[in-house]
């Protein structure tokens, strides 16, 4: 009898092992040939170090940028629209070579991917043997993200990595250095911040003031230095953002701007309301499942705040979920709403990590990058990215009630 469990059990376990094997031999191929390319490329890398040269002159990097925008400068050869204490944050590497600078991103983004996973599995997914963790290791360096950040030298990744470095900090009751890796993670502010939202004990409560205050001071420090007033740079920094308002990769505004900018600004106050929602009810659950309130965090993320195709990295967190869910209860036990759940996020997550791009750039005629009344003209046009925002959407109403009926998992929680 324990043989033939024994025998079930493997054979089970095989197709999860073939298929880890063949995505973690399709991420390193990309990986290494990315991690070569990464060297010629880093274009974001370039444009977010020139914005913290500008600043290390005692030049304000948005007013170049923004005369530049307004048609009345040439291209000052960067984009300004991090926080000034993000580019505070970088002057360091202004000490560095170019060539030396690019290898330690790529090199450290690689590392960043790894860590993640094993800070994933190690905060959420004890239960997780080997080949479900290389599965989604390998899965996770092979998505399209995780391909253009390390390409393009960004700095999402590093954020991401951060943010989960202080959480497991704080869980320790290592409360400074907690504090030090959310200052990093902060950094990239669009990204992190609506994950701290999410988490709501008292330690990281605390944690993220004192992160806060950090960015803040820095942020004091960086007006002093260019010899203004911090209104004007605040304000400075604002103007520069609201370029990036009706753009991004599928959040709502950017969507919803080719109907016109009246629908886009419409967009961004949908956003606005979808955000606070979201941070009340991670609130009034702040003791339910950490990984269903970081899903929550990262779809409304996704689809509520200015984003490039990089930074859907986030959506790790809701394949993290899914997959423990899967683990504990199999899919055919699963209540109705969970099956839904996990169907949507899965699709949404498949199309974002592997086919939305290579289709968009590729079968232009079966996916547009806008879902104006143009893009259901035509008998023959497949709306793949209106298809996604609805199944992301739809996924993002049901992590919604998951998480408004969800009755608390206090296993790893913090601070209490």
């Amino acid at each position: 009898m324990t043989e033939m469990f024994g025998s079930v059990s493997r054979s089970r376990s095989s197709p999860l092992r073939a298929a880890s094997v063949l995505l973690s031999l399709g991420a390193l191929v990309f990986t290494v040939l990315h991690f070569v390319d990464a060297q010629k490329d880093s274009f974001d890398l370039h444009l977010i170090l020139g914005a913290t040269q500008a600043l290390a002159r005692h030049l304000d990097p948005y007013i170049a940028w923004l005369n530049f925008k307004n048609g009345s400068a040439v291209d000052p050869g960067y984009e300004a629209q991090y926080p000034p204490s993000t580019y505070v944050l970088l002057l360091p590497l202004l000490l560095i070579s170019w060539s030396s600078i690019t290898i330690m991103l790529a090199t450290a983004n690689i590392g960043a991917g790894a860590l993640l996973i094993a800070l994933l599995r190690r905060q959420f997914l004890p239960d997780f043997g080997v080949a479900r963790t290389f599965s989604i290791g390998a899965a996770f360096f092979l998505s399209m993200p995780f391909q253009a950040n390390l390409l393009h030298g960004q700095i999402s990744l590093l954020a991401l990595a951060a943010f989960l470095l202080a959480r497991n900090a704080l869980i320790r009751g290592r409360f400074a250095l907690g504090v030090l890796w959310l200052v990093c993670a902060l950094a990239k502010p669009t990204v992190t911040l609506p994950l701290a939202l999410a988490l709501w004990s008292r330690t990281q409560i605390w944690a993220m003031v004192c992160a806060s205050l950090t960015h803040i001071a820095l942020f004091l420090a960086a007006a002093a230095w260019l010899g203004e007033t911090p209104p004007t740079l605040l304000a400075h920094l604002m103007e520069a953002e609201s370029y990036s308002l009706l753009a991004g990769f599928m959040n709502y505004s950017n969507i919803l701007s080719s109907f016109g900018t009246d629908y886009g600004r419409a967009g961004l106050f949908i956003s606005d309301a979808i955000l606070i929602i979201m941070a009340a009810l991670t609130f009034l659950r702040r003791d339910g499942d950490p990984l269903l309130l970081l899903s929550l965090a990262a779809v409304t993320s996704a689809l509520c705040i200015y984003h490039s195709s990089y930074d859907m990295m986030l959506f790790v967190f809701p394949l993290a979920y899914i997959s423990a869910v899967l683990v504990r209860k199999p899919f055919g036990k699963q209540t109705l709403l969970m099956q839904s759940t996990i169907i949507l996020l899965g699709f949404t997550i498949a199309l974002v990590w592997f086919a939305i791009e290579p289709i968009d750039k590729y079968l232009p005629m079966l996916a547009t990058n806008r879902l104006g009344t143009h893009y259901f003209s035509g008998p023959h046009v497949v709306p793949l990215w209106g298809i996604l925002m609805i199944s992301a959407s739809l996924a993002l109403i049901l992590l919604f009630v998951q998480t408004f009926l969800d009755k608390g998992w206090r296993a790893d929680h913090v601070g209490d």
